[in-house]
């Protein structure tokens, strides 16, 4: 083992008490998010599970599936600004995300602020879209886990729906636990994808505020300091 290996190595008294920076670290969250399996989804998925299943990813988790009612509580809100490739590129890697921001006074953030705006690929054959991800921070009670719930392109009309929901509830988010499904939408052109909705909701019990409320507290500190980590893999499909 090398010395670069060794991570219970006794700290020497030189370095004890130093600004180390490991609060940094700790602070940074990169959480799993919640995707629903779409016909057109990646085929590996679909083996595993079938179309329109809500899956907690990357753990390949499974949520519910079709139209099976689920229940989360809402820890946190935040938007996210993104800059996504064209549909039609295939050339790249690393997935329909080219940079994302959740600083409000981001390049990225002012250019989602524009409706519809694009910009050109450099060779002017295909263009860049820019778009705003509306993410809810949810605590999934099935699963005893924290996770992104995404809602951008297709999905920020249920999107804005739940948030407008939350708002009208009123008392604190962290407060409201809320009841899910995976629903069918369809659009003009007859064609059909699946969507995540809520449908109902109840305030979480008085022995039950504390934890949520330290949930909400992390993340809204992680988030004013730029380290909450944007889910990627949104609710389009």
């Amino acid at each position: 083992m090398t010395d670069l290996q060794k991570t219970t190595e006794q700290i020497p008294a030189y370095l004890q008490g130093q600004d180390d920076g490991r609060e940094e670290l700790a602070s940074y969250s990169q959480l799993s998010f919640i995707k629903t399996v779409q016909d057109m989804s990646d085929p590996e998925l679909k083996e595993e599970f079938s179309a329109g299943c809500a899956v907690l990813m990357p753990d390949r988790a499974l949520i519910a599936e079709h139209e099976v009612e689920w229940s989360a509580v809402c820890v946190y809100f935040w938007p996210s600004y993104q800059k996504w490739r064209d549909v039609n590129d295939q050339s790249a890697d690393g997935g329909p995300i080219v940079e994302q921001s959740i600083d409000p006074k981001s390049e990225a953030a002012r250019k989602c602020a524009i409706r519809g705006y694009s910009e050109p690929y450099p060779d002017g054959n295909m263009a860049y879209r820019y778009d705003t991800s509306l993410n809810f921070l949810l605590f999934v009670e099935s699963l005893g886990q924290l996770a992104v719930l995404p809602f951008i392109r297709g999905g920020a009309q249920s999107g804005n729906s739940l948030r407008s929901f939350l708002q009208r509830r009123g008392g604190p988010i962290w407060s409201q636990r809320i009841t899910f499904s995976v629903g069918t939408r369809m659009n003009r052109r007859r064609q059909q994808w699946y969507q995540i909705e809520h449908s109902a909701a109840a305030f979480v019990k008085e022995e039950e505020c504390e934890p949520f409320r330290k949930m909400y507290e992390n993340a809204k500190q992680s988030h004013s300091q730029l380290l909450l980590g944007t889910a990627e893999g949104g609710d389009d499909g």
